[in-house]
């Protein structure tokens, strides 16, 4: 708890500043800080969602392994041996580890990128038809206009 400001000797120092000046008493504030920056925590789960780089590394951490990882990962794909140990534990890496929807959700974009690309292909074909069809009604109702005309 904190104590009051207001004693018997500072009261009517204080009175006097309030006073002159009425913003010195609205900006003193006697309560104690009781905000304190904590860094921030990620709850743990069942190990059955993927998280974040920052999720699963502390934040005091997060400097130092960043930058090993960046210095220290190229010497990997350079490695000969680094190609057939990825490509003979792909499959039981992503079985065991909470990424496990990560290379079904690579497939999952591919897939909707076709998709999309097939849909606008189909929109584009429709358009292409709306306008022919648009043409010839101008041309037949063109002839019917010239007939009527003799």
């Amino acid at each position: 708890m904190a104590a009051p400001v207001c004693c018997r000797g500072l009261r009517p120092l204080v009175l006097s500043w309030s006073r002159e000046l009425p913003c010195v008493w609205r900006a003193l504030h006697t309560s104690a800080v009781c905000a304190k920056n904590r860094a921030a925590r990620v709850r743990v789960g069942k190990g059955d969602k993927p998280v974040t780089y920052e999720q699963a590394h502390a934040p005091h951490h997060i400097a130092h392994r960043k930058g090993w990882l960046s210095l220290h990962t190229e010497l990997f794909v350079e490695h000969p041996l680094f190609a057939n140990i990825c490509e003979g534990h792909k499959d039981e890496k992503t079985r065991v580890t909470p990424f496990q929807g990560h290379l079904f959700q690579q497939g999952k974009q591919e897939a909707n990128r076709q998709l999309e690309d097939e849909a606008g292909q189909a929109q584009r074909q429709d358009r292409q038809d709306a306008q022919t069809v648009t043409l010839a009604m101008m041309c037949v109702a063109q002839l019917f206009r010239m007939q009527n005309a003799y």
